[in-house]
């Protein structure tokens, strides 16, 4: 096993209909050249619906933005 250290710059959860869908920025370069995309690394996953933002605080010890998308 190979243990990799990074930061996260920001989280956020998208909580929906469906599962709720994460986003890590963090301080990795992103997998494009810097001409093509200047961005950091982002990391996605997604999470039973309505778990998002605890399991983003329990594992990653950041408080998430949480943007609602069910419209509601």
């Amino acid at each position: 096993m190979i243990k990799i250290e990074f930061e996260i710059v920001r989280a956020v959860v998208l909580t929906r209909s469906g599962t709720d869908i994460i986003h890590l920025d963090t301080t990795f370069p992103a997998p494009f050249p810097p001409d093509v995309d200047p961005t950091s690394l982002r990391l996605q996953f997604e999470t039973r619906k309505g778990d998002g933002v605890e399991y983003v605080k329990n594992n990653f010890f950041v408080e998430p933005e949480v943007i609602d998308m069910t419209g509601s």
